[in-house]
């Protein structure tokens, strides 16, 4: 025979005396799994070259923050994610992490040229 594990039972009063009774299950919000990197685009290139792939698990939120030494727009393909970034402060770049798969972030009108700046791997849970 299979034991259940104790818990508190509350009696929510329904129609003149009756008692419906229900367990109270514990509650607790998911914690958020955040997967976060900074990148830095100066003279053109990505630093630390290392963040060549940024790898995220599917279901998490991703967060990159770019600090960049000329205005630029930042197109995430795949997402549909766009953000402008300038030398006056960082820019952060959030989504949700819902689709498995290879997406180029895309730098657009950078004295540089259009160019892939690297890859967002999410890998599926």
């Amino acid at each position: 025979m299979t034991a259940f594990p104790k818990r508190p039972v509350a009696a929510i009063p329904v129609l003149a005396g009756f008692a419906l009774l229900c367990l109270a299950l514990p509650w607790r919000a998911a914690a958020e799994e955040v997967s976060a990197w900074t990148v830095e685009i100066r003279d053109g290139a990505v630093h630390p070259e290392s963040a060549g792939t940024l790898r995220a698990t599917e279901g998490n939120t991703v967060e990159v923050t770019w600090t960049v030494d000329e205005e630029i727009l930042l197109h995430l393909h795949g997402y549909n994610v766009a953000l402008r970034a300038g030398p006056d402060a960082p820019a952060v770049m959030r989504f949700e992490a819902h689709t498995a798969g290879r997406f180029p972030v895309e730098g657009h009108g950078y004295s540089h040229g259009d160019a892939i700046l690297l890859y967002i791997e999410v890998w599926p849970r």
